[in-house]
């Protein structure tokens, strides 16, 4: 049941999306792994069926709670999205690392960005996917000439305000 979203499905994707990335040869994607895991904790579950019932009640979990949780989502969301940038996985040269790039991409969806997660949104959810896509693709030279350890640790920072803000 954990790939189904029951009981850690978001560490699951997570170890997948870096599986995939390892076995091809590629960069984890630490940014993206802290910001996805921490946008769940912020919930207090690593369910992605309980991050969507939070998120339904509450809203998108970077727009929803005071300003520190709102500021440190932001920093960890921003830090993902330049971390798949530098990666550049939608235009790698394997389907795995393709594949794993898309599932990345479709994971900060539902965990930041949406109200009410896949089950209630598909169509925002297709779209939100598309922009995000959209953005890394326009931000990957950019992206490439920051420091690789920058994106970890800024999303790191986000994760630790958004939890102490509480």
């Amino acid at each position: 049941m954990g790939l189904l979203g029951v009981e850690g499905g978001v560490i699951w994707v997570v170890a997948g999306v870096w599986t995939l990335r390892l076995l091809c040869g590629d960069e984890p994607g630490l940014a993206w792994g802290i910001a996805c895991v921490g946008a769940a904790m912020r919930w207090g579950a690593l369910s992605i069926g309980d991050v969507e019932v939070a998120t339904r009640l509450l809203g998108a979990s970077a727009l929803a709670g005071p300003v520190a949780v709102k500021a440190g989502l932001a920093f960890a969301l921003v830090a993902a999205v330049a971390s798949e940038a530098s990666m550049d996985g939608l235009r790698a040269r394997t389907i795995p690392q393709q594949a794993a790039a898309v599932a990345a991409l479709v994971a900060i969806v539902p965990l930041f960005v949406i109200r009410g997660g896949t089950n209630l949104a598909v169509p925002r959810w297709v779209v939100a996917s598309g922009v995000i896509a959209a953005v890394v693709a326009a931000a990957t030279p950019y992206a490439r000439r920051v420091p690789r350890w920058v994106a970890p640790v800024v999303a790191s920072a986000g994760v630790v305000v958004a939890m102490l803000g509480r």
